[in-house]
């Protein structure tokens, strides 16, 4: 499984609430010297639970933010 899908599945029992913000630490093979932005997390903000047209709702995930 992802590594970040298995974190998901592990914190939320599947999938993340619309409009959570989960941060996710990077495992080690990328964290630091394998990534050029040095991050050692990566935030998940979902919009949906499935694809469908946001088109009038623009800010979404801004708002998420």
């Amino acid at each position: 499984m992802d590594h970040c899908q298995g974190h998901i599945s592990r914190i939320w029992h599947g999938f993340a609430p619309p409009g959570s913000c989960t941060l996710i630490p990077l495992p080690e093979s990328v964290t630091r010297s394998r990534n050029r932005y040095n991050a050692l997390a990566m935030a998940i903000l979902p919009t949906m639970r499935t694809p469908k047209d946001v088109s009038w709702h623009k800010d979404l995930v801004y708002n998420t933010m």
